[in-house]
């Protein structure tokens, strides 16, 4: 549990679980933090309107970024994830805003799935990356625009189960 407060700076490697995790955490900043090889680098659950910016997110065995359970109204912005399991995950979770980020090399650079709705996708990288730049299962109401998708071996786009909005 957390509120207004920030997480800066910080080099977070080689943990069993997490390099940063916020639980129930509302109105934090967590900017210019390094992580890698940890099962996840940075992930937020059930936690509202944080910052997540400017972090690099590297070798996590799971999720580079993870937002869960009804982490809602957060925003994602300019960080650097690769080499992760999933780039940027969001499962159960609305209302983000997703830009200016790159994930590329990962297995997928953006995850989004299980009831995942109202996210606004935009001017994010996901290239290079060995399944799907974007992978959408059973995640509705989602806009993407001005996203950069190039050489995905799986395809730049999966969708199942989704409705999405693109390129508006």
């Amino acid at each position: 549990y957390s509120s207004d407060s920030t997480i800066n700076n910080n080099q977070s490697d080689d943990n069993q679980t997490h390099g940063i995790s916020l639980s129930y955490a509302t109105n934090n900043s967590v900017t210019g933090n390094s992580c890698s090889d940890n099962n996840r680098g940075i992930e937020l659950s059930r936690s509202t309107n944080n910052l997540l910016k400017n972090n690099n997110v590297f070798l996590s065995v799971g999720e580079g970024i993870y937002l869960a359970n009804t982490s809602d109204n957060n925003i994602l912005e300019e960080n650097t994830v690769g080499f992760c399991d999933s780039g940027i995950e969001i499962y159960g979770s609305g209302t983000n805003q997703v830009f200016g980020n790159v994930s590329n090399l990962n297995g997928n650079g953006l995850y989004i799935w299980s009831g995942a709705a109202g996210n606004l996708v935009w001017d994010n990288e996901f290239n290079g990356n060995g399944d799907y730049g974007i992978y959408l299962y059973n995640a509705d109401d989602n806009t993407f625009y001005l996203n950069d998708l190039e050489l995905n071996t799986g395809g730049n786009v999966y969708s199942t189960g989704s409705t999405n909005t693109w390129n508006t």
